[in-house]
């Protein structure tokens, strides 16, 4: 049987392939061994190193998938979140047929937590959700739910997002939030009566050893200002008053509930106990709240019941508080001055802005997390640069690169949302000193109308008595306030008010 031989340079050629394939295989496997122990020894910048040149370069394709994911992990246990989510992303963007997409996934979730941040990894999230995820950890899917939930629920898509935060259930970490999120709907939605539900579903949890809620002193404080705008908002007037003394005294949300429960008492003909809220509010304890229609609430109360001496000192306290501070948010907000400027106004050093202007940005939640997301970010710079083993590597300057455009993200968040809440601020501002003139105005016109039948109101008032409020339990007691503010005291004043108004028949 007739036989054709091969070249001899060609069988050359393909012995030499061969050869070379197989040493670039045991060269893989080599370094994959050193990466996997530098990581499982803790050394996570060489695992990162050593993982990053293999998956550029592998040829095994399992140990370059592997690689890729790997080299996320290094980065996240080494604490470097950002470059960790762009490697995570990086490998999802193979899509479901990458061996470790669900993993990666996961990985996108656990940057989340980390940093506090939903934005960026809520929107992908968001993009990214297919059948696959049903394939993910129960838990994880949950937090999955609930994340992208609320990003439906900031482009006011409702019904997506009750679809997703209903489907994460009481015994998931997450379901503190997801319930809150859903009462929040149905109140923006007039549904006042779920609302009521789902707050007080948030009210009664309790975190166990085997489940801890997210988030749930907090969210719980949250809640019971949401039920009480919610009874507020039905007129339910005296169950709103009752759920804002429940706000704990002192905590995060204390100085909200007491302004607003100044207007629930007054709306409830509780006038002195508008006034007593809004006295604890006004201690020098407070001095660093920003609630400039308090004052305004206040010679409202003073109006109603004559006392217009009163009425005109609660107007010029607000005159020489706010006014002040609105004359210093003018050049700040009348002028653009670029992201960067407005970024720095929330450091702690940066003096620019009174202390009540900068708690009332604290205040902003979304904006305090866009805020240490940049600054976690410079932490990450800093980390990456002296990373002795990364020096003038590819693997340092791809991360500085993502760490740069996150940063420039992070300070337009910032800068953009600072800005919008100044301008909020000093709006504010202007708006209650016009209604200030108002009042002004309707107190001269009062006090002319009495000024013409000759009315006496000090005797008036000399006519009537001085009640003592109800005791609320048999263990209290009372004291008359003498101008000293006291911790154990503040929170549970109330004004015993006598009426300055004449009779009809007056």
């Amino acid at each position: 049987m007739a036989t054709r031989s091969i070249p001899l340079l060609l069988t050359a050629a393909l012995a030499l392939a061969a050869t070379s394939a197989f040493a670039g295989a045991e060269q893989d496997a080599g370094q994959n061994n050193k990466a996997v122990q530098a990581y499982n020894d803790g050394d996570f910048e060489s695992a990162a190193f050593l993982f990053a040149d293999l998956a550029d370069n592998a040829q095994s394709e399992e140990i370059r998938l592997k690689a890729e994911f790997y080299l996320a992990q290094s980065l996240f246990k080494r604490g470097l979140y950002f470059p960790a989510l762009n490697q995570y992303m990086y490998v999802t963007k193979a899509g479901p047929n990458h061996p470790h997409y669900l993993k990666a996934v996961e990985g996108i979730v656990s940057v989340s937590e980390v940093l506090h941040e939903d934005y960026i990894t809520g929107s992908y999230l968001d993009k990214e959700y297919n059948e696959e995820f049903a394939k993910l950890p129960t838990e994880s899917l949950n937090k999955i739910n609930f994340i992208v939930g609320i990003q439906s629920f900031r482009k006011n898509k409702f019904d997506d997002a009750m679809s997703f935060l209903t489907s994460v259930p009481l015994d998931s970490t997450y379901f503190t939030r997801s319930r809150y999120l859903q009462a929040v709907i149905y109140g923006r939605n007039q549904k006042s009566e779920m609302a009521i539900e789902a707050f007080n579903d948030v009210l009664k949890l309790k975190s166990t050893p085997k489940l801890q809620y997210a988030d749930l002193v907090s969210i719980q404080e949250l809640a019971r200002l949401g039920l009480a705008r919610t009874y507020f908002g039905m007129g339910r007037y005296s169950d709103a008053v009752a759920t804002y003394d429940e706000v704990p005294r002192f905590s995060e949300y204390w100085d909200e509930a007491l302004f607003e429960n100044g207007w629930a008492r007054f709306q409830n003909d509780d006038w002195g106990g508008a006034l007593g809220s809004l006295q604890a509010l006004h201690a020098p304890q407070f001095a660093g709240s920003f609630q400039p229609e308090s004052w305004i609430v206040k010679a409202t109360v003073y109006y109603y019941t004559c006392l217009y001496d009163d009425a005109k000192g609660a107007l010029d306290a607000f005159e020489k508080i706010y006014l002040p501070i609105n004359e210093k948010l003018k050049p700040v907000v009348e002028t653009d001055k670029g992201n960067d400027f407005y970024y720095a106004l929330m450091a702690p050093e940066n003096q620019t802005l009174p202390r009540s202007v900068k708690n009332y940005l604290r205040a902003n939640r979304r904006l305090v997390q866009f805020k240490a997301f940049g600054d976690e970010l410079l932490r990450e710079k800093e980390t990456i640069e002296k990373a002795q083993v990364w020096k003038g590597s590819k693997l340092q300057a791809d991360m500085l690169g993502f760490i740069e455009q996150g940063r420039a993200l992070a300070v337009q968040l910032t800068g953009a949302t600072v800005k919008r809440r100044l301008t909020e601020a000093s709006q504010n501002i202007i708006g209650f000193d016009s209604q200030k003139e108002i009042l002004k105005f309707e107190v001269a016109k009062a006090e002319t109308a009495g000024l013409e039948v000759r009315f006496d109101a000090r005797a008036h008032m000399d006519q009537q008595s001085i009640w003592r409020p109800k005791m609320p339990a048999t263990n209290w007691e009372y004291w008359q306030f003498q101008g000293e503010f006291w911790l154990d005291e503040i929170g549970y004043y109330q004004y015993t008010l006598k009426s300055g108004c004449m009779k009809k028949d007056e």
